[in-house]
C-alpha cells in the first residue's frame, strides 16, 4: 500500500510541476533593414519533354514492346 501511495504522490509531484508556467524572457525581434537583400538572377533555361517525343513515336513504341505472353488455362477436375 505505501509503495502505491509513494507511487500516486510522485506523478501527481510531477504532474503538477509539468503545469507550472515557466517564465518566458522577451525575445527581442532584429531590426528591418533599409535595404532588401540582392537575389541574383537566375538564367532560364527551356524544360525539354523528351518524353513525349518517345510516346508518341508509333514504331518506337512498336519495337520496344514486351509480347505478350499466352497464358495456359488451368485444367478443371479433381485435383
Amino acid at each position: 500500500m505505501k509503495k502505491h501511495l509513494l507511487a500516486l504522490i510522485m506523478i501527481a509531484f510531477f504532474w503538477l510541476t509539468g503545469c507550472q508556467s515557466r517564465s518566458v524572457q522577451a525575445q527581442t525581434m532584429p531590426e528591418p533593414a533599409d535595404t532588401l537583400p540582392v537575389v541574383a538572377a537566375q538564367p532560364t533555361e527551356e524544360v525539354v519533354d523528351h518524353c513525349a517525343a518517345c510516346h508518341t513515336d508509333q514504331e518506337a513504341l512498336i519495337s520496344t514492346a514486351k509480347p505478350e505472353e499466352v497464358v495456359e488455362k488451368e485444367s478443371t477436375g479433381a485435383g
